[in-house]
């Protein structure tokens, strides 16, 4: 039994030493290199087709910001269009509201004129009437 445990033994290490045996080990090795390799290739796929999925989703966001710019800078150039509008108007009505205002002025400033003068012709008046009424009180008192 032992003789025979001892050539098992024997045949087992050559067996192990043989170019085939080599082979084998060497195979199952590449085998699980290959098995490997072909999880991280999957893994890489994995990882590509997220990269590109985030790419088209920036591609889009770019797309409809480009597309939002270039309305909101329609809308921008609109409401700069209405306030220019908006500006010629009210310079129009100011500069029709400053003549209308050296206008009243003038007109005032002839009134003032006017209301001296009329002030001196009254006193004038008053003056020529304080004459009379002592022309009458003399000619009444004469009479008298």
């Amino acid at each position: 039994l032992e003789l025979a445990r001892h050539e098992v033994k024997l045949n087992t290490t050559k067996l192990n030493e043989s170019s085939y045996m080599q082979i084998k080990i060497e195979s199952e090795k590449l085998d699980e290199e290959v098995k490997s390799s072909k999880n991280q290739v999957k893994e890489k796929e994995t990882e590509l087709k997220q990269a590109l999925k985030k790419c088209s989703e920036i591609e889009a966001s770019i797309k409809d910001y480009e597309k939002q710019k270039k309305s909101k800078q329609k809308e921008v150039e609109k409401e700069l269009k209405q306030a220019k509008k908006s500006l010629a108007v009210l310079t129009a009505d100011l500069k029709k509201r400053e003549q209308n205002l050296d206008k009243l002025y003038m007109e005032s400033q002839a009134l003032s004129e006017d209301y001296k003068s009329l002030l001196e012709q009254k006193e004038k008046i008053d003056g020529q009437i304080q004459e009379l009424k002592k022309e009458e009180s003399v000619l009444s008192d004469a009479v008298a």
